[in-house]
C-alpha cells in the first residue's frame, strides 16, 4: 500500500506533466501530423494524493474525525478514512478540459466521489486554479458503471448542495496566501 505523495513530491509531478503537455503542444505547432498525439491523463496518484491533502488539512470538508488514520490506494477504495468504528470510503477522479470518466462500481458504491476538475490547468501558462467537486453517495442515483461526463453527473444526481471549491493548488501546496475559494452550487445545472 503506498503513501500520499508529499506536497513537495506534488509540486514536481505537477511540473513533470506540464512539461510533458508542453512538449506535445510544442510539437503541434510545428507539424500538423502532431494533431494524432494525445495528452497525457492526469496521473491518478497526483489527483488522489491532493485529494487526501485538502481532506487531512479540512480545506474539503468531510465529516471525519481523526485523519491521521487512512488507507491509501487500496484495492478497496482509493482513501479511506478511519473514523470511530466506520471507515469513510473516499474515490478520486480527475478530468481536464474533457470533464469526462468512468464511473466504476467502487465509485458508485464510496461515501463521496471527489471530482478534481484541471480543465486546461496543464496547458495554460500561469493556470493555477482547478475546482474541485464532492459528491456524496452517488449510488443514489447512479446505479450501474459507465461513462460519464461532469455536468451530466450533476444533472443526474440532483445534488444542488454540490460542495466545490476553486483553488489554487500552486499556492495550497507552497502554502503561500489564500488559496481557497468555496461556494455551493445553486442548483445541479449550476456552473461549478
Amino acid at each position: 500500500m503506498p503513501n500520499p505523495l508529499t506536497k513537495k513530491e506534488l509540486l514536481n509531478l505537477i511540473k513533470l506533466v506540464r512539461e510533458a503537455f508542453g512538449c506535445i503542444s510544442e510539437l503541434k505547432s510545428k507539424n500538423d501530423l502532431a494533431r494524432w498525439i494525445q495528452y497525457p491523463k492526469v496521473p491518478s496518484i497526483l489527483s488522489e494524493s491532493l485529494v487526501f491533502h485538502l481532506v487531512r488539512d479540512h480545506i474539503l470538508p468531510l465529516p471525519i474525525e481523526d485523519v491521521s488514520t487512512f488507507k491509501f490506494r487500496t484495492k478497496e477504495g482509493d482513501i479511506l478514512f478511519e473514523n470511530g468504528d466506520d471507515m469513510i470510503h473516499v474515490e478520486v477522479k480527475a478530468t481536464g478540459k474533457s470533464k469526462f470518466q468512468y464511473l466504476g462500481e467502487k465509485d458508485i458504491k464510496a461515501d463521496y466521489l471527489i471530482w478534481v476538475n484541471f480543465e486546461d490547468f496543464f496547458e495554460r501558462k500561469g493556470a493555477n486554479q482547478v475546482k474541485i467537486i464532492t459528491f456524496e453517495r452517488i449510488g443514489k442515483y447512479i446505479t450501474s458503471p459507465r461513462k460519464i461526463t461532469l455536468s451530466k453527473l450533476k444533472e443526474e444526481t440532483k445534488q444542488s448542495g454540490i460542495l466545490c471549491i476553486k483553488i489554487d493548488i500552486i499556492k495550497y501546496l507552497e502554502k503561500t496566501q489564500s488559496y481557497t475559494q468555496r461556494y455551493q452550487s445553486k442548483t445541479s445545472r449550476g456552473r461549478v
